[in-house]
């Protein structure tokens, strides 16, 4: 009886390492991938040039009255504002949805030009640490991944608990 539990035992525990191993494997490619599109829009963020210019503006409008007042119960602001770009002075209207702060008339603030002289309210941009925070994450992903496919390859006790991991990951739908 003894030898008849502990084959079904060994078989059991073998068949769960062997799924641990395909498990892992497909978890490294996904992790890949992830990884991969991760560096592609990082180096994109670093690579890529703020073509925008900062300007100090001054706001000589909110919602069309020049004595108007945007604050945070204001929904969404149109403020007016005055700026001198390429020696030329411009008045141009910005959006502010959900202003976390409060615009009067005759504040001024900072707003970005692009080449062809439109205006926004903000950069446009991500932060040039954002790309550099993407690609650590991503080699942190890619390298966690395929350690955890070597380790699984290399001790079978690895594979049979990524193997019941998985088995419960699909049997709960990924919510355990």
């Amino acid at each position: 009886m003894s030898t008849n539990s502990s084959s079904l035992g060994s078989e059991i525990y073998n068949d769960t390492a062997d799924f641990g191993k395909l498990w892992v494997l497909i978890s490294a490619i996904i992790g890949s991938i992830i990884a991969i599109v991760m560096i592609i829009i990082g180096i994109y963020i670093l690579a890529s040039k703020n073509n925008n210019t900062k300007i100090s503006a001054t706001i000589t409008k909110i919602n069309n009255d020049a004595t108007g007042i945007c604050d945070t119960k204001d929904l969404n602001c149109t403020i007016t504002v005055s700026y001198i770009y390429n020696n030329i002075e411009q008045t141009k209207n910005i959006s502010k949805p959900n202003s976390v702060q409060v615009y009067k008339v005759g504040d001024t603030i900072d707003v970005y030009v692009n080449n062809n002289g439109s205006v926004s309210g903000d950069q446009n941009t991500p932060p040039k640490i954002m790309g550099g925070v993407l690609i650590i994450i991503a080699l942190i992903i890619l390298a966690s991944s395929w350690f955890w496919y070597w380790a699984s390859k290399k001790y079978k006790v690895v594979a049979a608990a990524q193997g019941i991991g998985g088995v419960l990951n699909i049997a709960t739908g990924g919510r355990l």
